[in-house]
């Protein structure tokens, strides 16, 4: 090969690999803080879910809306009961937001107060026509100040919270979010966790001790229906 040809070629892997590396930038929607805890129920707390664009991703996004969808198992004894721009970190949409403007800051267009629910969908977008937030590598703002009770007879446990992701026939009220030209972009979650009361955790010696009850019990049955068609054969 001359060395014009192989140089074309290096300049195209190079072009590739840098066009991967812009397609794999994402951005982050996350529960914050990641764990909780209500000592003993009934109780009440608040949480946020924030957007971050990691400082390792080499691209700026621009957004013009969200709606994110926060779930806690049914029957978990936690629910949702509002979600509001009043993030600790900087409301994405601050002094231009459709819930600012016109809904008191509140997320969740319901009659006040909304009505408590493990499913909690919330969503706004720029008040001004043809504008937008950037986001750049490194930065985090709020999507949402949630607040969340638990009931008076919730069962001790470890409680997910997903954040739920878009799916037009599976998840149609799941987190999106819309850049200027009404185009989804591209997101992972990192989920969160209430702490309810003391769940009770085997400790590693008794879990051994079970793995090993269950490992031996088979081994036990395979030795036992080895032995019984043996004997059948005599």
């Amino acid at each position: 090969m001359s060395p014009k040809p192989l140089a074309t070629a290096i300049a195209l892997s190079c072009s590739l690999l840098a066009l991967e590396a812009t397609q794999a930038d994402e951005l982050i929607v996350e529960v914050v803080p990641s764990s909780l805890g209500v000592a003993v129920p009934p109780g009440s707390g608040t949480l946020e879910v924030d957007l971050l664009n990691p400082a390792t991703n080499s691209q700026s996004f621009s957004l013009e809306g969200f709606q994110f969808e926060l779930r806690a198992p049914g029957g978990s004894g936690v629910t949702f009961s509002d979600a509001t721009t009043a993030t600790s970190a900087a409301y994405i949409f601050a002094g231009n937001s459709i819930a600012d403007s016109f809904f008191g800051g509140d997320l969740i267009v319901s009659p006040p107060p909304p009505p408590a629910t493990n499913d909690l969908v919330a969503f706004d977008s720029v008040a001004t026509p043809n504008t937008f937030v950037t986001l750049a590598p490194g930065s985090t703002l709020g999507l949402g100040l949630v607040s969340f009770s638990v009931d008076a007879n919730a069962l001790a446990a470890f409680v997910p919270l997903s954040i739920i992701t878009f799916n037009g026939n599976t998840e149609p009220n799941g987190t999106q979010l819309v850049d200027p030209s009404g185009n989804p972009i591209p997101f992972s979650t990192n989920n969160g966790e209430i702490t309810i009361g003391t769940p009770v955790v085997p400790e590693p010696s008794v879990l051994g001790l079970v793995v090993s009850g269950l490992v031996f019990g088979g081994v036990f049955q395979l030795r036992r229906g080895a032995g019984a068609r043996q004997s059948q054969r005599e």
